[in-house]
């Protein structure tokens, strides 16, 4: 069984865009396979979570996708208070 861990919104320290770098203008983000799926693609956000800066990832699969930091080698996805303030930032 796989358990899925969240982050605490209380252990999120800042928040801030960090443009991925692309080699091309047709390129596609790190991650994204070309159907624009993918487990690992990486977002424009970083957020500092207990000291340290993560990139957001997003993994998406059909009309469904989910963002996450991974810290230690673990997912860690994002609570929904940290979410809502990744949409305040845009």
């Amino acid at each position: 069984m796989t358990t899925v861990t969240y982050t605490d919104p209380r252990l999120v320290d800042d928040i801030r865009l960090s443009p991925v770098p692309r080699r091309g203008i047709l390129q596609l983000a790190p991650g994204q396979g070309k159907d624009c799926y993918g487990r690992k693609i990486s977002s424009d956000y970083k957020i500092k979570y207990e000291g340290r800066w993560h990139r957001v990832y997003i993994a998406c699969f059909s009309n469904v996708s989910s963002v996450y930091i991974q810290q230690y080698k673990t997912d860690l996805y994002l609570d929904i208070d940290t979410e809502q303030k990744l949409r305040e930032l845009r």
